[in-house]
């Protein structure tokens, strides 16, 4: 396992949207800066298609943007697919850590990436996932 990191849905929509508020602007510049560190990053599929969804439906993004996203994450970053191993590993982990559908999919993916950390807003914070992973909410002072 290596220092890399996954990055959830959450991170990188606030590293690619604009606000007004100064809270919203501060966690921009913090995403973009996890984004930018010296990690080597992983996401899965279902990460690039909820950020795909939120950035069209919230951002108003145009397709032809979005084309250009999708095809840079595939040449820079680790992309994890939604493999068998991944689906079925997804089962057991939400039954053990009572996490919901979705997260338990980006949990698996992170394992299957073998990250150590995984970068969300939304999850438990310092949550540790069978001592191979932890769960870090960058936003957190």
């Amino acid at each position: 396992m290596s220092d890399d990191g996954f990055i959830d849905t959450n991170i990188w929509f606030y590293a690619f949207t604009q606000s007004n508020s100064a809270e919203e602007q501060a966690k921009r510049q913090q995403a973009i800066e996890r984004i930018h560190s010296d990690i080597k990053i992983s996401l899965s599929i279902q990460v690039i298609n909820e950020l795909s969804f939120n950035l069209i439906r919230k951002a108003s993004f145009q397709e032809t943007a979005l084309k250009s996203l999708i095809q840079s994450f595939y040449q820079t970053y680790r992309v994890i697919g939604l493999t068998e191993s991944v689906l079925i590993a997804a089962t057991d982990l939400r039954q053990r850590y009572s996490l919901s559908f979705w997260d338990g999919l980006i949990v698996s993916a992170a394992l299957e990436s073998g990250c150590k950390m995984l970068y969300s807003k939304d999850m438990q914070h310092n949550q540790n996932i069978d001592d191979r992973l932890t769960i870090i909410n960058p936003f957190k002072a």
